[in-house]
């Protein structure tokens, strides 16, 4: 990751937790699991969704 994605990697991480503990237990009964709910935002903010964070595989 490089650094200028890093300021809006951490708030996105946090709002993503956020959101997923207010709505866990209806998409638990939605048999909608955390990992789906992460992959599904790291998609969507990723380079193939909108850009918010870049991540490359060489990064340290």
């Amino acid at each position: 990751m490089d650094d200028h994605a890093v300021p809006t990697a951490i708030p996105l991480v946090l709002g993503t937790v956020l959101m997923y503990s207010l709505v866990a237990t209806r998409l638990g009964r939605a048999n909608v699991t955390a990992p789906m709910v992460f992959v599904a935002v790291g998609v969507l903010a990723g380079g193939t969704g909108l850009g918010l964070a870049h991540a490359t595989p060489d990064a340290h």
